[in-house]
């Protein structure tokens, strides 16, 4: 995504909403060179509101679990209710393989981890239950992003940005 949309995961959509803190990062947010579409709500994070989430690591890893746990709850609750209400087998059929792309979209398997942003290097972080497929795609990610030269990518917008806030604080 050449611009994503980026947000920050508030409790309201207000740009006076939250803590000091929430309202500092708000205000450095406004004023970065990025496409920032403001405070967002939980919702957002599945809605396609914005691309990117902005939260602190402990709410990020909380909304993360309660998120898989959510799906695998709801794909089991569907497949029951796709089995007592199914009478034919096509249609046992159909509802199963519905209910399999939405699991291959939400599971933490089908993406392995997310760069863990910060580092001098490539580092994917992932589930502490991953197994052989969501470690395989990790490696692939950890792939891309080497390929894509994401630290490199990231550094050279990091000294962009450093450069305007210099530029802004000598007008000033």
């Amino acid at each position: 995504i050449d611009r994503p949309r980026v947000g920050l995961l508030n409790v309201g959509e207000e740009r006076t909403k939250g803590n000091a803190m929430i309202r500092e990062v708000y205000e450095e947010l406004q004023s970065a060179p990025i496409n920032f579409v403001g405070n967002v709500e939980g919702g957002s994070i599945f809605s396609g509101d914005c691309d990117v989430v902005i939260c602190d690591g402990f709410v990020g890893n909380t909304i993360l679990k309660a998120s898989e746990e959510f799906a695998s709850t709801m794909q089991t609750w569907m497949k029951e209710s796709i089995d007592a209400n199914s009478a034919e087998p096509d249609e046992k059929h159909l509802g199963r393989s519905a209910l399999e792309v939405v699991r291959e979209r939400a599971s933490y398997d089908s993406y392995g981890g997310a760069p863990l942003l910060g580092v001098n290097g490539i580092c994917i972080i992932g589930h502490g239950r991953s197994n052989a497929r969501a470690v395989q795609n990790a490696l692939q990610g950890a792939s891309d992003s080497v390929s894509a030269g994401l630290n490199q990518l990231i550094q050279e917008q990091l000294i962009g940005l450093n450069r305007t806030d210099k530029k802004t604080a000598n007008s000033s």
